[in-house]
């Protein structure tokens, strides 16, 4: 196909780059350790990112993105209020809080990996099992977790009741569409988040019920 433009995510123009989220200080970072010349060169799109990646992992809140969700219902898991930290080594930036009621969002990869006989977590949330194809509660402690000799994963997770559309539009161009937690009605238009299990990426557009994202890196 041909690319739309000089901000074409296919492109490794300082355009494109720059509407995807690669920081000012990462192009001087990277003028300086690889030196200035005219003459042609290929730099490794993963060198591109691991120099973005140490400027702003610090600085960029974590937040839940479901891609190609599924509604599951947990069935005995209690309904509480979710406290989860905008970045696990920043504490004091504050918490976002999700809302879960038995019924959640998870990915349909993760849904389709699940087997009976092992003890899996929502992450912050609760444990719970498969059997027979339905999914019930097994406790909230971490630790039953952590000591459970049949763990399978830890995933992330969204309540039924409080999401929003959002789609992101990746590095080779391509759509993709899911569903992300309500507490990103607070981001504004060309924030950097990490969509935990996923990727970071940059806030592209919003609005009143949707929000698009444009792929950063991993």
């Amino acid at each position: 196909d041909k690319v739309k433009g000089w901000d074409d995510p296919r492109l490794v123009t300082i355009k494109a780059l720059r509407r995807r989220g690669f920081i000012p200080e990462m192009f001087k970072e990277l003028a300086q350790t690889v030196g200035m010349s005219k003459s042609g060169g290929r730099i490794d799109p993963t060198v591109l990112a691991a120099a973005n990646r140490s400027l702003i992992d610090g600085k960029v809140d974590r937040y839940f993105l479901v891609i190609d969700p599924v509604k599951i219902k947990i069935i005995g898991a209690p309904e509480k209020e979710v406290k989860i930290d905008l970045h696990p080594e920043f504490t004091e930036r504050g918490k976002r809080i999700l809302n879960p009621k038995g019924e959640v969002y998870l990915t349909k990869k993760d849904c389709d990996s699940m087997k009976p006989g092992k003890i899996y977590r929502l992450m912050d949330y609760c444990n719970f099992k498969v059997d027979k194809g339905k999914f019930y509660f097994v406790s909230e402690d971490y630790e039953e977790y952590k000591c459970s000799p049949n763990k399978g994963l830890i995933t992330h997770w969204l309540p039924a009741q409080e999401v929003i559309k959002c789609s992101v539009l990746m590095d080779d161009a391509t759509l993709v569409e899911g569903l992300g937690e309500k507490n990103m009605q607070n981001l504004n238009v060309n924030d950097l988040v990490q969509l935990e299990r996923e990727f970071y990426a940059r806030v592209d557009e919003k609005s009143k019920d949707k929000i698009k994202f444009w792929y950063l890196h991993k």
